[in-house]
């Protein structure tokens, strides 16, 4: 090495391999490339965790969402008080859930208390809950097939 020269870089590639760089414009471009290389070989942090879920966790994931059909959100509020340190996957689901109950509950009890004075809106509550119902079947396939959904409704829990 010559007077006034910068040392040589030493940079780890996937911590296996290394390579001595003349410049920083080359080291930079390296790494760069390197990075898009584990973008698209899904080796980034966090892309496509749900996939990496096992299987009975998945079923049971869409199981909860199914059953909170029945059982509203009392379901995905026990779940989550079972889950959230112990599972994050189901926790997240039962948040899921808790958002779609806790934004339709309150719209469907007040058109309830409406629907007492006119009965056209208990046409339109009917039909809410076929919505509900709707969106809970589709986030059992998506669950089911290890892809990520979110119900179109109120975040009132970060997921």
């Amino acid at each position: 090495m010559r007077k006034g020269e910068s040392p040589p870089m030493k940079i780890t590639l996937y911590h296996t391999h290394y390579f001595v760089l003349e410049s920083p414009v080359a080291s930079s471009f390296i790494i760069e490339c390197s990075c898009l290389k584990g973008a698209l070989n899904n080796d980034a942090i966090g892309v496509d965790d749900v996939k990496k879920e096992r299987w009975i966790n998945r079923i049971l994931a869409s199981a909860l969402h199914l059953f909170s059909l029945l059982l509203t959100f009392a379901l995905p509020v026990l779940v989550y008080i079972g889950a959230k340190r112990r599972n994050k996957y189901f926790a997240d689901h039962a948040k899921e859930g808790m958002n779609l109950h806790f934004t339709f509950f309150p719209i469907l009890l007040i058109l309830q208390m409406i629907s007492l004075r006119w009965s056209v809106l208990s046409a339109v509550s009917y039909g809410l809950i076929i919505l509900e119902a709707i969106l809970i079947l589709v986030a059992v396939v998506y669950t089911l097939k290890g892809r990520k959904f979110s119900y179109p409704v109120i975040r009132y829990f970060k997921v």
